[in-house]
């Protein structure tokens, strides 16, 4: 599935990806990496799609990330008013955001 976005640059020069309101969950992942400087969800979904893993689980400072081969689950306590709190998004189109991100940015 394909998750549709619009991108940003912040006063840095960062891109931002944006997403609708029942997506907004997926902006804490990416705000994570950016904090990090680093894809810190990477690897762990690569282990999943690689099948060296069968589940992984993993945490920033925003969102945690709960990976599966088919899907993943985002949680999150930092939520603003409305957002969910938790967002499931196939695993697969997850990954391909994070590397167009790290594209983006040349990270």
């Amino acid at each position: 599935m394909k998750y549709n976005y619009s991108v940003l640059k912040d006063h840095n020069g960062y891109t931002l990806f944006k997403f609708t309101d029942e997506l907004k969950l997926l902006e804490y992942v990416f705000e994570d990496m950016l904090t990090f400087k680093e894809p810190i969800f990477k690897e762990a979904i690569n282990k999943v799609i690689s099948g060296q893993s069968e589940y992984e689980e993993i945490g920033g400072n925003m969102c945690s990330l709960e990976i599966r081969k088919n899907y993943t689950t985002i949680y999150s306590e930092y939520i603003s008013d409305g957002m969910l709190d938790e967002l499931q998004v196939e695993t697969s189109g997850l990954f391909s955001m994070i590397n167009n991100w790290l594209e983006e940015n040349g990270l």
